[in-house]
């Protein structure tokens, strides 16, 4: 059975760096804290033991490498654990692939010499996983509006990327209302 401490000891075992396990655990905690509030205000249907689990695993590519192909390489580890086609174990696979800022399309993700692929979050908790991961700064949480200003300074306001990350924030916005 999958569990958090599961995930901590796979995070270990593939000796990913201890400021990335932090990371992950902050990100784990935002995570649950933005499922917990809108469990309380509406009547989504949110796994929160997934959620749990799967915010601790969405850097484990880091282990490997830092590039933006990390999201590609964590889905990689978690699909050779795969053996038993466990579809939650290819749900955190998705997770790992979809947490990137706000999700890659499949043209930017030809031109960052990724396989053209659709990685944007669909599943709410795809969705909260990569809304909680960019708003953290190193291990401190840092507001939406903080989130949107760094993606618009890294990349330019009317990128595609930026784009994605103000409508992923005015899309929990919304919920959180």
């Amino acid at each position: 059975m999958l569990s958090e401490n599961w995930a901590v000891n796979l995070l270990t075992d593939s000796e990913t760096p201890d400021d990335v396990i932090e990371h992950c655990k902050t990100v784990h905690d935002c995570a649950l804290n933005v499922c917990d509030l809108l469990r309380e205000n509406n009547t989504l249907k949110i796994n929160r033991r997934f959620i749990g689990i799967a915010s601790l695993l969405h850097d484990i590519g880091r282990s490997k490498s830092h590039s933006v192909e990390h999201g590609l390489i964590g889905a990689d580890m978690i699909r050779a654990l795969n053996t038993d086609d466990n579809p939650e174990l290819e749900k955190i696979a998705r997770v790992c692939e979809t947490h990137v800022g706000a999700g890659i399309g499949p043209e930017e993700a030809k031109k960052l010499g990724l396989p053209k692929r659709d990685y944007i979050p669909k599943t709410i908790e795809e969705k909260i996983i990569a809304y909680a991961d960019n708003m953290i700064d190193g291990n401190e949480i840092r507001s939406p509006k903080w989130c949107a200003i760094r993606f618009e300074k890294k990349f330019g306001k009317n990128s595609d990327v930026t784009k994605r990350v103000i409508e992923l924030n005015h899309f929990f916005e919304e919920l959180l209302s």
